[in-house]
């Protein structure tokens, strides 16, 4: 409604919610379906309305004006369909987490019919309902809106993409540059410097790659910048861990810094703290006023307990640094997966090696006991299989000539124990 003096109101009886105001330069309407004022002219003139009146036994608006006489109109009524439109909260979320469906529809609706298929609730004629849903999956999404004149219709396809974690295991070595990976999500909260990979220093098997927040040259105090793991499956691992190698060394008593692990199964809404770390406790070597490059034997490695969350499809684990303006920390081998997945370097070479890596058409696995084993797996960083075969001797000779360029997990698997190794393919 533009900026005029408003002289006189009316709302008509049994109408959604339909206001009249007389004005000085006529007559506006609105009621609950219109998103905005409309100049109401239907009949009447664009001068000073100084009274309103509904004469509902012929449904007619009469208006008094300043000079101009009395004029009257027929009532507010639409002419056309309605336009039904939506505007979702979220398109991708966790099973079981709300979507709140904001109506966008125009002109002039008096009735919805939405349809959730895959939903709950699955249908409603709520104006903007709240869905949840609680399977992984992709689903369509429709709203009818109608009004006296007729109905409209807009149907979404695959609109709403409920996410599950990816299967395991997950084993990251940081060998690849581009940090933060595909589904991967750093927070640096004050634009300053963050966890970023570190090419050179590591723990083997990528003893020259890991991942590193350098306290000693980045004040980061009160900001708790962390990096998020991709969610993760838990729900067919037999006694889930989370095992990860880290340096750290303290500036000094004063200026240490400390590494959380923090977790959540429902969406990112709360988390809970499973791992926190401070000074010396989290130390691997002694404290030193020089920027920190930890030695071969100055790195350790953390195995926790995931059991609590075995029930979860969609964890989610965070590494926070709290910064104390301490000294660099350094994380590397990040391994979720079942108790009894090893790495390659925890297995003796004689029983297991794998070679060449990088490769381009083929890949060896060898080993004196690998015919104890069943069978070969190798999944992308999504957790999904690509190819596996089925291990008939003590040395197989993997075909990966087909398979894209990319970074990959080979899975060995025997009854009791299950081998990853991150495995690069080049073209």
């Amino acid at each position: 409604m533009p900026n005029v003096p408003c002289n006189t109101i009316v709302f008509q009886n049994n109408s959604d919610g339909g206001v009249y105001v007389g004005t000085d330069v006529g007559v506006f309407y609105k009621n609950n379906t219109l998103t905005s004022w409309i100049t109401f002219s239907n009949g009447l003139p664009r001068t000073q309305v100084r009274d309103l009146e509904i004469y509902y036994p012929t449904g007619r608006l009469r208006a008094g004006t300043y000079g101009r006489g009395t004029w009257d109109s027929d009532l507010y009524s639409v002419s056309n369909p309605p336009t039904a439109n939506f505007n979702p909260s979220s398109t991708d979320v966790c099973a079981n987490e709300t979507i709140t469906f904001t109506n966008a529809s125009t002109g002039g609706a008096s009735s919805y019919s939405w349809s959730f298929p895959g939903g709950t609730p699955s249908t409603s004629t709520a104006t903007n309902p709240t869905i949840s849903y609680a399977t992984p999956g992709t689903y369509n999404v429709e709203l009818i809106a109608t009004n006296s004149v007729g109905s409209n219709t807009y149907f979404q396809t695959a609109l709403i993409n409920v996410v599950s974690g990816i299967n395991l295991p997950l084993f990251e070595e940081f060998s690849n540059a581009s940090f933060p990976y595909i589904n991967w999500e750093l927070n640096d909260l004050q634009a300053n410097g963050s966890w970023a990979q570190n090419g050179n220093i590591g723990k083997a098997p990528s003893a020259g790659n890991s991942v590193t927040f350098n306290n000693f040259e980045i004040d980061d105090r009160g900001f708790n910048d962390y990096f998020a793991l991709p969610k993760v499956n838990l729900t067919s691992a037999v006694n889930p861990i989370l095992r990860f190698d880290v340096a750290y060394a303290p500036y000094d008593l004063v200026n240490f810094d400390s590494l959380e692990v923090k977790v959540s199964s429902n969406c990112g809404v709360s988390f809970t703290s499973i791992y926190l770390k401070s000074g010396a406790q989290l130390g691997t070597a002694n404290a030193v006023t020089t920027l920190f490059t930890p030695l071969d034997n100055e790195w350790r490695t953390e195995t926790i307990n995931l059991a609590a969350y075995a029930n979860s499809n969609n964890l989610e684990i965070i590494f926070v640094n709290h910064s104390g303006f301490g000294n660099r920390v350094f994380l590397d081998n990040i391994n979720v997966s079942s108790a009894a997945t090893a790495s390659l370097s925890q297995v003796n070479s004689n029983e297991i090696s794998i070679y060449p890596n990088p490769t381009t058409d083929f890949i060896t696995v060898k080993g004196e006991k690998l015919n104890n084993y069943s069978d070969v797996k190798l999944v992308d960083n999504l957790g999904r299989t690509i190819t596996t075969w089925k291990i008939n001797s003590n040395e197989e000779k993997l075909d990966v000539s087909k398979i894209t360029q990319g970074n990959y997990i080979l899975i060995i698997s025997h009854s009791t124990q299950i081998v990853v190794n991150k495995i690069q393919i080049v073209k």
